[in-house]
């Protein structure tokens, strides 16, 4: 939200071309993010059958898998860069403001997966804490470098758009090593054991993406409809101010969205554990039962507490 509002300093434009080519960058992160919820998946149920040994072999596994993939898939859109902002807008200023920054985007698309796959294995083993923190770190470095690129302050090259993609590397690429060392000092709820390899164990690869594959185009369908429908915001008659306009409104949805995906998060870690404690019953008593958010006053008999108890 913040790099949309230093965006939007720069002209209606500017706004748009970002705007457009958030829309790409959601389907291609959908994309690789399946294989990360295989592995939050697998590392917590190997937690919570006590076996650091596994989760570290599915983490391990987890991140050569993405790396692959990311180096693909990011190679692939970075040859089909320039025709993409060109096929969704008439508008030439908007083309010529978009490719670059989907370009830089898609070069750090290894940072930008393997910063995602991390949190998902923390995560994977009951440390929500540790992410969190990660993201304030990556978040900050994107705020300050965003602001200082794109204006050209401090002496820094003005680079417009641009600087709001290079923001965005330099954040994750941060984050991500930060990640690895935390993963690597033994002093967290996970840690990545040097008798495991990253070396493609296909068993463990296969049970990641069975896992995750199914969740991951779900995620790539929902998001590419999000194409369709900004080709037909595109094709309106005040295009580009149409378009800008959807890029605010699309940012203020996925922040309120994601409210809701964080218990999603937590269910699956929690699920996986009991999962991987042999605790089926456990798994599915944390399946059905969702925080209630009703005020004290309510009466049980309408309030999610009476279903939470009946449920049980």
């Amino acid at each position: 939200m913040v790099q949309l509002i230093f965006i939007g300093m720069l002209g209606t434009a500017a706004l748009s071309a970002v705007g457009i080519a958030q829309v790409f960058t959601r389907v291609l992160f959908t994309a690789m993010m399946s294989i990360s919820r295989g592995a939050l998946t697998m590392v917590a149920q190997a937690i919570g059958a006590d076996s650091m040994r596994e989760a570290s072999a599915a983490a391990k596994q987890a991140f050569s898998l993405l790396f692959l993939f990311s180096i693909a898939f990011g190679l692939g859109s970075l040859a089909l860069s320039p025709f993409l902002i060109p096929m969704m807008t008439s508008d030439p200023e908007v083309a010529v403001l978009g490719t670059p920054y989907l370009q830089v985007f898609f070069l750090g698309v290894p940072f930008m997966t393997l910063n995602r796959a991390i949190a998902s294995c923390f995560q994977g083993a009951g440390d929500t804490r540790t992410p969190f923190y990660l993201s304030v770190i990556s978040s900050s470095i994107q705020i300050v470098v965003c602001y200082l690129l794109i204006f050209g302050y401090w002496g820094l090259p003005e680079l417009g758009v641009v600087g709001a993609a290079v923001a965005g590397l330099l954040g994750r690429g941060t984050a991500t090593l930060i990640g690895l060392g935390c993963l690597y000092s033994g002093r967290f709820a996970l840690t990545l054991l040097p008798d495991t390899s990253y070396r493609f164990d296909w068993g463990v690869a296969r049970r990641i993406l069975k896992i995750g594959v199914p969740s991951g185009l779900q995620g790539i369908l929902r998001n590419g409809s999000g194409v369709v429908y900004l080709k037909l915001i595109a094709m309106s008659t005040l295009s580009t101010t149409a378009v800008a306009a959807y890029a605010i409104g699309n940012q203020v949805e996925h922040i309120l969205r994601r409210t809701g995906l964080s218990y999603g998060t937590v269910a699956t870690a929690m699920v996986g554990q009991h999962l991987g404690a042999k605790e089926p019953e456990g798994a599915e008593r944390h399946g059905w039962t969702m925080p209630c958010r009703c005020p004290p006053w309510c009466l049980p008999v309408f309030s999610c507490r009476y279903l939470r108890m009946h449920k049980r």
